[in-house]
């Protein structure tokens, strides 16, 4: 049976109340930079409006261990 362990990652929408500057091409980098450690994206989570203080996306990766 294979293991893996994960890595959660935040990507804020705004900073200092102000929208964020292109949050979806920092998810691109954070895991482009991740997958180079043997990471591999999982799932992006968007921030919902219902749910409160969601206000950031999170990116979720995976790496085999063992």
């Amino acid at each position: 049976m294979k293991n893996y362990e994960y890595k959660f990652v935040e990507v804020p929408t705004s900073e200092n109340g102000k929208e964020a500057n292109a949050p979806l091409k920092i998810c691109a980098q954070i895991i482009t930079a991740e997958s180079k450690g043997g990471w591999r994206l999982k799932q992006i989570m968007e921030p919902q409006a219902n749910v409160r203080n969601a206000n950031s996306y999170l990116i979720i990766l995976e790496k085999e261990v063992g």
